[in-house]
């Protein structure tokens, strides 16, 4: 594999400028940068190796100790920041760090964080070297570039099933997939997980949160900043067209936390009225579906959308497709008649 060390003594190109103080790349508007498939590019302390050919044009590339955009992930005093967003990257990013721009994180759980333009994206696959002070993300595939720096994180491996959408036999229908949504042939819909700590439950945001995809085997990957290690927390578990359910209890978060939903009706909150999750076939529990308009209950506003949506033949990702089935038709609206007959409301802490 082929190493080039961008250094001002070593490569000029035209419309190409390098920082003597930083080492960082400087591609001038109507200029591009070709980088060969699988040729290092040792830019400052972070070595970009695509994976294939990756061409920069009209950005710059500079070293700060501060992010641009606003992130809750802890990071390192190093952060390599894109003027503009890059092409698609396609391969793999490491960043060299001193001991001194640590910001008190533990080295060994250092992770590859970077922003595409859109958002932070933390890379659990980060490989990590605390003895040669390097974390290397995993291969990245069709990803624009803003910000790269390291941080480090809590996953929590959460297990859920969605009333409407489950199937038999501990699965659910792959919604996502079969709208074309995802080319993952097991995603089912995306969940939004909060962490609430008990003095924050009555504030109007939680602690931390985080967004994922819920796989048609009910499991679920998310990831929140390191500052939530070691704490004790309510999960929250949000949906787009289903009732809210939460923890029984506060949960402490370590590096890595599991929890299920699905196996016992007491990992719910209940509040004495209903029970807190719906029962369904092979003794799995689920999370209420029919939500549609997240008021927190099941109720008349949730049949009158969806019988609006099914009087116009909605297809699609829609909010009143409770069932995911990609149609608002009679099924949904049954679903929904049935929970709101249990007057149905979210049960919290």
């Amino acid at each position: 594999m082929k190493k080039i060390a961008v250094i001002v003594t070593c490569m000029f190109l035209a419309g190409i400028s390098l920082s003597l103080q930083a080492q960082i790349i400087s591609v001038t508007s109507g200029t591009d940068f070709n980088i060969v498939a699988n040729t290092v590019i040792a830019a400052d302390s972070m070595d970009i190796t695509p994976a294939s050919d990756f061409t920069i044009n009209g950005s710059s590339l500079v070293r700060s100790n501060v992010v641009n955009n606003s992130t809750s992930f802890p990071y390192i005093n190093r952060v390599y920041q894109f003027s503009q967003p890059t092409n698609a990257f396609n391969g793999a990013l490491k960043v060299y760090y001193n001991n001194g721009e640590l910001n008190g994180m533990p080295e060994a759980a250092l992770k590859t964080l970077y922003h595409n333009n859109i958002s932070w994206q933390p890379d659990p696959e980060t490989v990590n070297n605390s003895t040669n002070n390097t974390v290397e993300s995993s291969v990245l595939n069709a990803t624009a570039l803003k910000e790269i720096t390291a941080s480090y994180f809590a996953k929590l491996q959460l297990k859920a099933f969605l009333e409407g959408f489950y199937l038999s036999s501990g699965l659910m229908r792959s919604t996502l997939y079969d709208l074309e949504a995802s080319t993952d042939i097991t995603a089912t819909d995306s969940v939004e997980i909060n962490l609430w700590s008990t003095a924050n439950l009555s504030n109007p945001s939680p602690n931390y949160s985080s967004k994922g995809i819920l796989h048609n085997d009910g499991n679920a990957t998310l990831l929140f900043s390191g500052f939530a290690l070691d704490s004790s927390y309510y999960i929250q578990v949000k949906h787009r067209n289903s009732v809210a359910v939460w923890s029984a209890s506060p949960i402490s978060v370590a590096s890595t936390t599991d929890y299920d939903f699905t196996n016992s009706l007491a990992s719910a909150y209940g509040d004495g009225v209903n029970p807190s999750m719906k029962l369904k076939s092979g003794g799995k529990y689920a999370i209420y579906s029919g939500d549609i308009n997240q008021d927190g209950g099941v109720d008349i506003f949730d049949m009158q959308q969806a019988e609006n949506d099914a009087s116009k033949f909605s297809y699609g990702y829609n909010s009143s497709d409770c069932n995911g089935d990609k149609s608002t038709d009679i099924f949904d609206m049954q679903l929904i008649e049935n929970n709101a007959s249990l007057f149905l409301y979210t049960a919290k802490p």
